[in-house]
């Protein structure tokens, strides 16, 4: 995060002050980064931090189980706006704690799923939202490795995708894995099988096979195979009888074309924390980021609704969890660097 950080100038962005309580952590955090913000304190908390150095901006990359806390703590305390590391939280009670929060204190949020910045993901939505596809009706993911870690991201980027419209109803099974190590962190976060309903009549479906990351989108009037990190998209037009014409490759997709360092720069990240600083520039409340508190609601649910499905033996559940269900189902942090927890 701190690369995404140093894309910006001084005068746009300056780091003032890191908190971990490791000495080890501070310290090397320090030596790396010392050199572009020179002026930066070191403290072994969170609650030192905003005690002695509010920040204007805080990034939060901690574990999601001290997301919830550690948001309240720093809208109570006048922070403007929060970089909040994925996974957002390991119960969906605690998401309403987080919401709550910095909807009181008017808190703008920028959700880590940054693929929503990224610039070949958003020339493909734009695509989409000029009607290449014709009317949008399925939306499916391939090789979602787990439902809550890493399936925000897939939930994200596949409701920019059709228009950011609300998830009404998810129906899913997540995938027995008893018999892996006991070590191994798909025992906390397991892969599954969904299928979500949205509110613009579009089905998503979610599987963990089809190797990496990869997007079908079907439309009326054709689909599009988006692979290689958005890096190509191939499009399939159907002739006026609905039969498949040979696809091709959409030009001007890849960022890379325009910037060819752009994933060693990390340049999505940097395109996420200057969206933060204009929203928390702007004087009118209602400028958000990309991913603020409405598209993290609806990207949260999802994962949590799919659990919440599969305990139910695959039985259709309705968005928003049902309260008793915010509470008990709980995904917890996989082994987040130093957290002792």
């Amino acid at each position: 995060w701190a690369s995404g950080f140093a894309q910006l100038s001084n005068d746009e962005v300056h780091v003032t002050a890191v908190y971990d309580f490791d000495s080890n952590t501070r310290n090397a955090f320090l030596q790396a980064w010392g050199p572009t913000w020179p002026s930066m304190e070191l403290h072994n908390s969170l609650e030192s931090m905003l005690a002695n150095h509010p920040p204007d901006i805080l990034c939060l990359a901690t574990a999601q189980g001290l997301h919830a806390e550690h948001i309240e703590s720093a809208a109570a305390a006048g922070v403007r706006g929060i970089v909040v590391e994925k996974p957002l939280c390991t119960t969906l009670a605690e998401a309403d704690r987080i919401f709550s929060a910095a909807e009181r204190h008017a808190v703008k949020l920028a959700n880590g799923t940054e693929l929503r910045w990224d610039r070949g993901y958003t020339r493909v939505s734009n695509l989409i939202a000029d009607g290449l596809l014709g009317e949008v009706t399925h939306v499916t993911a391939m090789g979602v490795g787990d439902l809550i870690n890493h399936g925000c991201h897939f939930y994200d980027t596949m409701l920019m995708l059709v228009g950011d419209p609300d998830p009404l109803w998810a129906r899913g099974t997540v995938d027995d894995v008893s018999s892996l190590p006991a070590d191994d962190w798909h025992r906390g976060d397991p892969p599954g099988h969904g299928t979500i309903g949205l509110s613009n009549g579009v089905t998503l479906t979610i599987m963990p096979e089809g190797g990496a990351r990869a997007f079908s989108i079907v439309g009326t009037k054709g689909r599009l195979e988006v692979v290689n990190e958005a890096r190509q998209a191939w499009h399939v037009a159907f002739d006026e009888t609905g039969a498949s014409l040979p696809p091709r490759l959409v030009p001007g997709i890849d960022p890379r074309e325009d910037y060819p360092e752009y994933d060693s720069a990390w340049v999505r990240g940097g395109d996420l924390v200057r969206d933060l600083v204009a929203a928390v520039r702007a004087s009118d409340p209602d400028v958000r980021t990309r991913c603020d508190i409405a598209e993290m609601r609806k990207l949260t649910e999802i994962g949590f609704a799919l659990h919440a499905s599969s305990s139910k033996g695959g039985a259709l559940v309705r968005l928003p969890v049902s309260p008793a269900e915010r509470e008990s189902i709980r995904v917890d942090s996989r082994r987040w660097g130093n957290d002792p927890r």
